[in-house]
């Protein structure tokens, strides 16, 4: 389960998320949302779908400014790890969300409500199966699993095509 917080306090961002890794890498991703009765699924190779519809992520975006950005962060970074990006994000014009569930919002991106998302540091448990829904919807992902990601977890970068990726992506290294 992703999204505790939010679940605890009765809030409606929360999901199950489950992914499989195979010779490591992610290979089937799956992330449900029982609230709204939505099932985000992905398989290496065939495509995203939410509940037996094909989803894409592509969008014509060339700018931030063209939808809104989800954000995410935990205790296990410190509070300044966000706020360059943050700050550069406003600055740029953007807008964000957050709503408590990383898992939830890459399938949000998935399906192209959001234009990306951020987090500095997130867990392999509760991005995997997010991160090969935005990739096989058309997005832009980073490699959760570099740098000994199953484990340590890694910072999460996904976005609805390259050019926003790499917009963000020069902003989280700022």
């Amino acid at each position: 389960m992703d999204g505790t917080s939010p679940f605890l306090n009765g809030l409606h961002a929360w999901c199950i998320s489950i992914a499989v890794l195979h010779k490591n890498e992610i290979v089937i991703g799956i992330v449900f949302d029982p609230l709204h009765n939505e099932l985000f699924h992905a398989q290496l190779g065939a495509g995203a779908y939410l509940n037996n519809t094909p989803i894409q992520t592509l969008s014509p975006a060339e700018n931030v400014t063209d939808g809104l950005v989800g954000l995410g962060v935990s205790h296990r970074v410190p509070p300044n790890s966000i706020l360059p990006f943050l700050h550069q994000l406003l600055t740029d014009g953007g807008m964000y969300v957050r709503n408590g569930s990383g898992a939830l919002s890459l399938a949000q991106v998935a399906a192209g409500r959001l234009l990306a998302y951020y987090e500095p540091h997130m867990n392999c448990w509760d991005s995997a199966a997010g991160m090969l829904l935005v990739r096989e919807a058309g997005g832009a992902a980073n490699n959760i699993l570099a740098n000994d990601g199953l484990l340590q977890g890694n910072f999460v970068l996904a976005a609805a095509n390259q050019h926003i990726y790499q917009q963000l992506d020069l902003m989280r290294t700022l």
